[in-house]
């Protein structure tokens, strides 16, 4: 059985998560200990909420359940070693429908020579 020690100064347990606060002191060692660099790492909106759940005065908030939720997937693919699917590539319909028309516009080109060609070679020339 693990035994809760406090890091409030009341002698309460606290309410943000073991997981969350450990993710935190992870990264603030990361970050030598700058407090902002790593709200900023983790995507917290102020570091002053990295503070107060690393006291454990505060629940974690959404953006930190959103912040363990990468680590628990980053966990998951370095495990596993799997490398995370590339992006697709962005597809502009509008240039794709801009070459599709130069490509016709040759194409009608290529014929009508064609075509010219033909009636030369029905004169005899």
């Amino acid at each position: 059985m693990t035994s809760h020690i406090s890091s409030r100064p009341n002698g309460k347990k606290p309410k943000s998560s073991p997981e969350a606060r450990k993710l935190i002191r992870a990264v603030l060692k990361q970050c030598g200990g700058n407090q902002r660099e790593a709200a900023r790492r983790l995507r917290l909106p102020n570091q002053a909420q990295l503070r107060k759940m690393l006291n454990g005065t505060i629940r974690d908030t959404p953006a930190m359940h959103a912040a363990l939720m990468r680590a628990r997937k980053r966990a998951e693919r370095a495990w596993a070693m799997e490398r995370p699917a590339p992006p697709k590539p962005v597809v502009c319909v509008e240039q794709v429908r801009e070459a599709l028309r130069r490509i016709r516009y040759k194409i009608d080109a290529l014929d009508y020579l064609l075509k010219g060609e033909d009636s030369d070679e029905a004169k005899g020339l």
